[in-house]
């Protein structure tokens, strides 16, 4: 199973990943968080293999969040 977590503060921007990324083969998992701070408490608190993070979120940087994971031991890869 592979897990996928959207991390967009705009709603229909998730919902269109999300849409687009059902069409993959049976097995995969989403979760979705609007801001941030819930992206990364979702990312530290279970495992996702993919995260597809908004870059200009309103409450931080993509690249803070994946630092913040960083410092929290989580390996975390950034691709832009």
């Amino acid at each position: 199973m592979i897990r996928i977590l959207v991390v967009d503060d705009h709603a229909l921007v998730r919902r269109g990943l999300i849409e687009i990324l059902e069409g993959l083969p049976d097995g995969v998992q989403f979760g979705e968080a609007g801001t941030a701070a819930e992206g990364l408490a979702l990312a530290l608190g279970e495992r996702w293999d993919v995260v597809l993070l908004d870059l200009g979120l309103p409450d931080s940087t993509g690249s803070t969040s994946c630092a913040s994971c960083t410092r929290r031991g989580h390996r975390c890869r950034s691709s832009f």
